[in-house]
């Protein structure tokens, strides 16, 4: 689910600066044409659904290569105090029936050369389909390309989070009410499968057969569950977390980050730091909520975004007392992991243009904030990524591997050690530099696990033993870097289209039951270290929002 970048009610309409597709050839898009626009509206759960009298705009629309690819979208126009645009929205997606659902579908399909899912072979009546949107600027100039800058050509342009089924996607979606004309263009083309499946499921078959135990044989019905939640925040949150040793649920709240003490969830949720703009990042690094965080200092009103300037600060959580360590930067971030276990030093990663050379090489910087100085580690042509930390017998180290994510995929990864002092790199030849990547440790140090092609294969420390987990078709196509992490010595969440928990002691997956009926992605949920509570964020029972819940252990048999 998308997480708000901007503030609640932005001062001004932000406006967008962006070309879709770069410099190639203007991406996949299917264009369509307004053939009525209804103003003033609300959504109605009869069709046409939409009925006089709301802050929603309504508009009919054709696929400009067929007429007979029709469909309507509503889209809310104004905030709830009628005169601010809003930053983050809503729309709806409606066709009349199943059949001109698979007219969208089929066109939907050609242009963005998604896979048409098999029909379900079901009565399916297709309601409206709710979508999250991040309005991205307004009434902007429209580029041959299909970028947009500027100001005074009518475009409204969106991007859209289409969820339906357990599937999920982003696409631009982008109108002009004016000249009557709109288009669905790509965001990122791995995107199109999904986008095609989310249609399908929604305006063509509705969802498809739950997965049982009875249909699916590495599903169980006995495993963890979350109880009841209680509801921290009526919104989406950008940052929330547990402290290490799960003393604290903490979570942002606008500029603000907020601790609640776990030995009293129904209690007072107290505040830890403050900011003058949205945190980009904030790691929680003790149970003394030392925090570091990376601030963006937004240069357009209301806008965040990766390109503003960024400050590093260290927040002393006993104190309540934050320092400035670095910034404003642009192009300055934290490293993936930036404090060393004695939390002396901090890495900073930056990105610098090479002298007479197109592109740019990502730089690291450790500050020592035991002496204030700082050095420089960098290897020509190639990027570093921190890993984590060593101690080995001439100290303290950090771990950086290049190619962290392996998008070359002609190039393997290498190892390093930094001397946190000197900077000073050292190649570790004889090092699986994927090993901690790849194959992580469970939290007794019993076991490790690895993902094969589609597969989840879990090796026993002492004795060395295999075994296996096949993965259901309908997860493969998560199976990927990361897909599965620890959550205890005997459960790995599956980061899939639902929360799901594979078992290592049965070798079985389970798709926990929550309390309130919650069924988000399982990106959704962050557990304590522990394994007693869990975090998430979603539409609950009572709407959208953030969620703690206990965690409740199945009986043994």
């Amino acid at each position: 689910m998308p997480q708000a970048p901007v503030n609640d009610e932005p001062k001004q309409p932000p406006r967008v600066e962006f070309t879709i597709g770069g410099d190639q050839d203007e991406p996949r898009h299917l264009p369509f044409k307004i053939t009525a626009v209804h103003e003033k509206q609300n959504p109605s759960t009869d069709a046409p659904f939409h009925v006089k009298g709301g802050e929603w705009t309504f508009f009919d629309c054709q696929a400009s290569s067929d007429p007979n690819v029709a469909f309507t979208v509503g889209v809310a126009s104004k905030s709830s105090a009628g005169k601010v645009p809003v930053a983050w929205g809503d729309a709806v997606l409606i066709v009349k029936d199943r059949e001109a659902g698979a007219r969208f579908v089929e066109s939907f399909s050609k242009a963005f050369a998604g896979k048409v899912p098999t029909p379900v072979n079901l009565a399916h009546v297709p309601k409206p389909l709710s979508i999250k949107t991040a309005i991205l600027g307004y009434n902007g100039n429209r580029a041959e390309t299909g970028g947009f800058s500027g100001e005074g050509g009518g475009w409204t342009a969106t991007k859209w989070f289409p969820e339906h089924d357990g599937r999920s996607g982003e696409v631009y979606f982008n109108y002009n009410l004016a000249k009557r004309h709109g288009e669905f263009s790509e965001k990122d083309a791995g995107y199109g499968d999904d986008l095609v499946a989310v249609f399908a499921s929604a305006l063509r078959d509705g969802p498809r057969p739950e997965r049982t135990p009875e249909n699916d044989p590495n599903l169980t019905r006995i495993g963890p569950a979350s109880g009841t939640p209680r509801k921290l925040l009526p919104r989406y949150v950008a940052h929330e977390c547990f402290s290490p040793k799960a003393r604290f649920a903490v979570y942002q709240d606008g500029t603000t980050i907020f601790a609640l003490p776990l030995d009293q969830p129904d209690g007072k949720p107290f505040e830890v730091v403050r900011f003058d703009h949205s945190p980009w990042t904030v790691r929680v690094l003790d149970d003394d909520l030392n925090l570091i965080v990376q601030e963006g200092v937004s240069e357009s009103p209301g806008v965040k975004s990766s390109a503003d300037p960024m400050r590093i600060w260290w927040v002393n959580g006993k104190k309540n007392e934050k320092k400035l360590l670095r910034g404003p930067e642009k192009d300055l971030h934290l490293a993936e992991e930036p404090v060393s276990p004695d939390q002396r030093y901090i890495v900073l990663s930056q990105w610098q243009d090479e002298p007479r050379k197109e592109g740019r090489t990502k730089v690291l910087e450790i500050l020592d904030r035991e002496s204030g100085k700082s050095c420089i580690c960098k290897l020509k042509a190639k990027d570093l990524s921190v890993i984590g930390w060593e101690k080995t017998e001439t100290g303290l180290r950090v771990v950086a591997v290049t190619n962290r994510w392996q998008f070359d995929k002609k190039a393997g990864s290498e190892l390093y050690l930094a001397d946190p002092i000197t900077g000073k790199l050292e190649r570790q030849e004889n090092v699986d530099a994927r090993l901690e990547i790849d194959n992580p440790l469970s939290p007794d140090g019993k076991h490790r696990v690895r993902v094969g092609k589609d597969e989840l294969i879990v090796t026993g420390v002492d004795d060395g033993k295999q075994r296996r987990f096949v993965f259901h078709e309908d997860d493969r196509r998560f199976i990927g870097p990361e897909c599965v992490e620890w959550v205890s010595p005997r459960y790995l969440k599956f980061n899939g289209q639902r929360l799901a928990l594979i078992d290592v002691t049965t070798m079985k997956m389970c798709f926990p039951v929550s309390a309130d009926g919650a069924k988000f992605g399982s990106h959704s949920y962050k557990f304590s270290s522990d394994f007693r509570w869990v975090l998430y964020q979603g539409q609950g029972i009572d709407g959208d929002g953030l969620f703690l819940a206990p965690v409740a252990m199945p009986r043994e048999p």
